[in-house]
């Protein structure tokens, strides 16, 4: 087996995104099978090759992911498939393209359009700072699609980032 740079990455990537959910949720090797069975990595290296991405660009490839993962998820989880939401599924996804591709080129294209991870730190941190966003009663583990795309686009309308992980400046634990 060659162990190349790409699969360290991925594999350091699977660790980050499954620990960032694990608490009353799933474990690492099923985050590694979701990612892997619905086809990722190969998605993202063809999205991080395209060059100059648009919002929209990036937030069709969010739900088509968030979606493929989230089907690998439920059929793992059989009754407790109802855990497997949008918020969450979309947390795994936003720590993976952090920890794979915004931590080696934060300025790249992927990188810049990438959603920040949306979790309870950074939504009590926002209502915080920016109480006219509304974000104090939101519970991330419960967001459906609509639900995580209406606080996505809130957010960018609210911040003018060239780099949405910019926004992780509101992401202080404690």
């Amino acid at each position: 087996m060659s162990y190349t740079f790409s699969t360290h990455t991925h594999r350091f990537a699977v660790w980050t995104a499954a620990r960032a959910v694990s608490r009353d949720f799933i474990g690492t090797e099923s985050v590694q099978k979701a990612i892997e069975k619905s086809g990722l990595p190969a998605m993202l290296e063809q999205l991080a090759e395209c060059g100059s991405l648009s919002p929209a660009t990036f937030d069709s490839f969010h739900k088509e992911a968030v979606n493929a993962m989230a089907e690998q998820l439920k059929a793992m989880l059989g009754p407790n498939a109802h855990k497997a939401t949008y918020g969450r599924v979309a947390k795994i996804l936003a720590i993976y393209i952090k920890t794979k591709f915004v931590l080696p080129d934060p300025i790249c294209s992927l990188s810049k359009m990438a959603h920040p991870p949306i979790d309870a730190i950074l939504l009590k941190n926002l209502s915080k700072e920016c109480r006219d966003l509304m974000v104090a009663q939101v519970r991330w583990t419960k967001l459906n699609e609509g639900e995580y795309f209406t606080l996505i686009n809130s957010l960018r309308q609210r911040f003018d980032l060239e780099c949405f992980w910019e926004l992780e400046q509101y992401w202080l634990p404690g």
